[in-house]
Parts: C-alpha cells; sequence; structure tokens
C-alpha cells in the first residue's frame, strides 16, 4: 500500500479536560467491550501513549414505511419483504500529551462511547477561531436571543471576513468552518469539536498527525479570538475541579439561607400567566403547587442537612397547568439546572446558569458592570404606579396583566396596548408593541413591563423593547395598526398621540421616543440595577447599544416598580 493510500483528509478531534485519563473519556469496557468483534490495543507513538478501540455495529434493516404504504396495493401473496444487514465498523484513536488526551472517532456509532462531561465543550470553535481568524470565513451558526430565539445560518460562496457575514454581537456563535491562516488546503470546522479537512499536501499521515494535534492543543490555549470575534461570548468552561469548589460554595450559600446571592428560574422562557411549579409529581400523594419560584422554597423539599450537588441535580421542577389543572411530567427541569448563582474563585468570577459553571473573563465583566454603574439611565415611576396589588385571587396568580390595567386607570391619558393583537409585516395579529404609551413633555414614552422574575424573562422584556423597537422603525403595517388602535382607545390625549406618531414610517425619528424598561418587584424585596443577573446585564447592556447608537432612540431609562404580590400555595 502506497504512502498516499495510508492518509486522509478528514478527522474530527475531542479534547479531554485537564488531568484527564483514557478511562475517564472512553464508557466503561463493560459496555463498549461487548460490542461485536471488540478490540483494544494500547501502543506509543513518538513516546506518547496511544489506546485504539475498535468494534462492528449491525443494523437489521426491514421495509421502510414508504414501502408498507405502496404494499397497501398489492396483493397480500405478492407484498414486497425487504430485510437485510447493515454491517459497519468503528474506532476510538486516542493519544495523550502531559495532561491532555485528545480523542478522534471513526464510523457512525465510535462518538456515542465518549463521555460528553469529561470532553471541553468549547475546543473546536475556540481552536478554529485562533487558527484561522477571521478573514477567510465558509460558513458560520449562531443564535439570536430575541422574542423567538432564532438559529441563524451563514454559508458565502467565497470564503469572507466577519463583516461580510454581518455578525452581529447581539449573536452567539456557535460554529465556524474557514480556511486556516495563510493556508487554502486546509479547512476548519469547529464546534465542541474540531473536524480536520486537507486537501492535497495537507492530508493527514500518521508522521503529521501529532505535530497538527500539538498545533491544536497550542492553539485552543492562545486568546486571540477575544478580539477577533467579539460576538463569541466571554466564558469559560470551569474544570471539574473548579467545579467541585464552586459547588460547595452554592450548598454553603443554601444552607446559610443567604437566598438574595441566590436566584431560581426556568432555564427558558415559559408563559407566567400558563403555568405554576411543583418540586414533585406523585401520583397518590399531594403535590405543593406554587405560583413563582423562590429559593426560599427549596427548605420545604429538602432537609439542610441532606443538601448536595448530585441531590439538586436529581430533584426535579416540575410545571403545572391551569388550563389542564394537572402537573406535567413531559415539562420539568433539573433543579441544579434552574439555580442561578455568581461566586468568586481566586479572584476569578465564576456564573451558574443553565447547570454549568463558566468563568467570566474579567476585562468582559468589567465593561459590563463600568456600564451598569456609568451608562445605563434609572428613574423613579409616577407615585400612583407604586405598590399595585397585582395578584388574582381566583386563579391564584400574580398578573403583570392587572398592573397594566390598574396604571392605566389610574392614568388616563396613557393608552395601554398590553395584549393589543397587532400585525407586523404578513405576520399574524398578536403583536403588541408594548405595555403602556404615555406622554412625556419633550417625548412620548414606549413603556415595556415585565415582573422581574428571573433572568429568563428579565432578557425576554430586553428582546422584545428591541425587537418591537425595530418594527416599529421599519414596518408600515405595524406603524397603521399602532395609529388605528391609538384611534379607537379611550386614551383622552388620543389626538396628541396621532399628531406626534406620523403616518408614514419613514418619517418616525427614534429621537422623538424614549423606551422605559418598567421591571415589576415585590414591595417587601426592594431592587436595583446592581441585583440583575450577570446575564441580563450583558443583554441589557446589547440591547441599550442597539437602539441607542443604532436606532437613535432619546434614551433608554430602567425603573423598578414596587408591587403588591401573594405567593399562593395550593395543593393538588
Amino acid at each position: 500500500m502506497s504512502e498516499t493510500d495510508l492518509e486522509i483528509s478528514q478527522i474530527s478531534f475531542y479534547l479531554g479536560k485537564q488531568n484527564t485519563e483514557f478511562r475517564d473519556i472512553v464508557e466503561t469496557e463493560t459496555d463498549l467491550g461487548s460490542r461485536k468483534e471488540y478490540f483494544k490495543r494500547a501502543f506509543e507513538l513518538e513516546g506518547y501513549p496511544c489506546e485504539l478501540h475498535y468494534f462492528e455495529s449491525e443494523i437489521r434493516r426491514t421495509n421502510p414505511k414508504w414501502l408498507d404504504f405502496l404494499n397497501a396495493q398489492i396483493p397480500d401473496d405478492k407484498q414486497i419483504v425487504f430485510s437485510a444487514m447493515s454491517r459497519s465498523p468503528n474506532a476510538l484513536f486516542l493519544v495523550k500529551f502531559e495532561e491532555r488526551v485528545l480523542a478522534t472517532s471513526f464510523g457512525r456509532s465510535a462518538t456515542t462511547y465518549l463521555k460528553k462531561d469529561s470532553l471541553e465543550n468549547d475546543f473546536g470553535i475556540r481552536t478554529a477561531m485562533n487558527m484561522c481568524g477571521n478573514e477567510e470565513i465558509r460558513q458560520t451558526k449562531s443564535q439570536s436571543n430575541s422574542i423567538a430565539i432564532t438559529h441563524i445560518d451563514r454559508q458565502m460562496s467565497r470564503p469572507s471576513d466577519t463583516f461580510v457575514f454581518g455578525l452581529s454581537e447581539a449573536e452567539d456563535l456557535k460554529y465556524i468552518s474557514a480556511n486556516m491562516k495563510g493556508n487554502a488546503l486546509i479547512t476548519l470546522q469547529g464546534r465542541d469539536r474540531l473536524t480536520f479537512k486537507g486537501l492535497g499536501t495537507e492530508k493527514l499521515s500518521w508522521d503529521k498527525l501529532l505535530n497538527r494535534c500539538q498545533e491544536f492543543l497550542n492553539a485552543y490555549e492562545k486568546d486571540d479570538f477575544k478580539d477577533l470575534f467579539p460576538n463569541y461570548r466571554n466564558f469559560t468552561p470551569a474544570t471539574m475541579e473548579q467545579v467541585e469548589f464552586l459547588d460547595a460554595k452554592l450548598i454553603d450559600a443554601l444552607k446559610a439561607k443567604e437566598f438574595d446571592k441566590i436566584q431560581i428560574c426556568i432555564p427558558e422562557f415559559i408563559a407566567d400567566d400558563e403555568y405554576s411549579f411543583a418540586y414533585s409529581n406523585k401520583p397518590k400523594q399531594p403535590n405543593d403547587i406554587y405560583s413563582h419560584l423562590d429559593v426560599a422554597q427549596i427548605n420545604d423539599h429538602i432537609k439542610t442537612e441532606k443538601l448536595s450537588p448530585n441531590i439538586l441535580k436529581n430533584r426535579d421542577i416540575f410545571a403545572y397547568s391551569h388550563a389542564e389543572d394537572k402537573i406535567l411530567n413531559y415539562k420539568k427541569w433539573s433543579l441544579y439546572n434552574c439555580l442561578i448563582f455568581e461566586a468568586d474563585l481566586n479572584g476569578t468570577p465564576f456564573i451558574l446558569s443553565d447547570g454549568q459553571w463558566a468563568a467570566v473573563e474579567k476585562e468582559f465583566f468589567d465593561e459590563i458592570e463600568h456600564f451598569v454603574q456609568n451608562q445605563l439611565t434609572t428613574a423613579d415611576c409616577p407615585d400612583n404606579c407604586k405598590n399595585i396589588a397585582i395578584n388574582d385571587d381566583t386563579d391564584k396568580k400574580n398578573k403583570e396583566e392587572i398592573f397594566n390595567n390598574t396604571a392605566c386607570e389610574l392614568n388616563n391619558d396613557w393608552v395601554k396596548f398590553d395584549r393589543a393583537q397587532l400585525k407586523i409585516g404578513k405576520g399574524r395579529s398578536d403583536k403588541e408593541f408594548c405595555d403602556i404609551l404615555s406622554m412625556d413633555e419633550d417625548a412620548v414614552s414606549i413603556i415595556h413591563c415585565k415582573p422581574l422574575k428571573n433572568a429568563s424573562s428579565i432578557n425576554y422584556l430586553f428582546s422584545q423593547a428591541k425587537f418591537y423597537g425595530d418594527a416599529f422603525l421599519q414596518d408600515q403595517v405595524f406603524l397603521d395598526d399602532i395609529r388605528n388602535f391609538i384611534s379607537k382607545s379611550k386614551c383622552t390625549r388620543k389626538a396628541d398621540y396621532l399628531a406626534h406618531i406620523n403616518d408614514k414610517v419613514e418619517d418616525i425619528y427614534a429621537q422623538n421616543y424614549r423606551i422605559r424598561l418598567w421591571l415589576l418587584h415585590d414591595t417587601k424585596q426592594p431592587k436595583t440595577a446592581n441585583d440583575l443577573p450577570f446575564i441580563a446585564k450583558y443583554e441589557l447592556m446589547l440591547m441599550h447599544d442597539h437602539l441607542k447608537r443604532i436606532c437613535k432612540f432619546r434614551e433608554i431609562v430602567l425603573s423598578f416598580i414596587p408591587v403588591k404580590t401573594v405567593n399562593y400555595k395550593t395543593r393538588n
């Protein structure tokens, strides 16, 4: 066999976390060793320990659905019956460089035997960003956290820079495919794993493999990506050792009942009016139902002395549907994944969010804190909007809708847009524009309200303000619906609003409008911008930058509105 035949043009690499061994990354040999034709070999390459696992997988294939569909028109004695055994080879190859293990997989099934918790989840994308730069990009995948989370896939006909791709800082970069700097024969694709594609003389041979692996490891440790890709979040996954110390800080805070330092929330946006929550779903015993989540509730369900990371990970929070009057077993989240906690470890700030600990780059952390302290405008609200009771004793819920209704009844020169059912473009008539529209001396205020419950609801408020702010300045259909809604309202100053809001979208000037963000909090728990979760501060900064610098709105003002709430607890 020639040397060319021993070259490979595509291969994917996974990186084990620091100080892991082969056994920490590969599933137990009890599982892997039971596979057909399993074979293991340990050896060395240039002094580096290596391990090879080989096995074969079999799948019996029978009639596909389309063949059963066609058989309905064929007589029983002539029916087609398909059966075949598909067999394929699979392998895992691992090599250890001092404190790091690189793993590669071959075949369809091999990857399933890698322990995902023992692998770095940013190895591929960080390495690709550092080795490729931002000038020869072929494809990106990103996520925009707007009202509806949007997954954006961009691909160019030829390698281009990030400016041409139109990447926004408001997008989270999830995947990149690009030419390696100075070498168009090599393409790197990065997400959790790094995929190498080499053409011609850049195909990989055994002689080149170890050198490439060391290049990848060196590139992963660099910080070049921070300047090249500002839309890649500045969070570094915590090591297993760091997680152990950080989890201990979390448990200490829970045992000490330092609930002001911990937040609890569902790690996705969920309609507050439709669901309550439960910490259990016992079929034959009563379950406590809570109108909203509070960290202190954990003490009612887990004894203090039994608190541990594993207990938190194995306990679930369930959604209770008011419409169905039952706890939904399929709609649940790990209690650990619902906690948000910020802690300092050896001078580095860390955040627990959605079950993952991550270190925040100090420069990035300081930038956001500087924005909150020095650039963010905060203000009080009108006195008659303070201490409004928003509890609904019939539904056992605290409702934002009650606040909006009461505030507009107390201020009859305001327009209530909550649940307005407006249309944007050719979409459905299910948009709001805002919750309340008010007239200031120098501008019209577009007010968005949301209960201060958790990071998800806060981020939704910021996304809502950005989404509707853009549509107001750009969409004629939306503008027509806004003006029509005002004209039909009972507001005492609707003529003034209509005179201020021009009827043509090209005549709408953002400088004539102020965006107000109202976060409703319980009167017994005063809040300031410093109390917002770090992730929410980050989203606030992005939203503020977009609406103020790009859209040119006059001002973005954050207010904390005290309201009276009731923490309902019922039995199901």
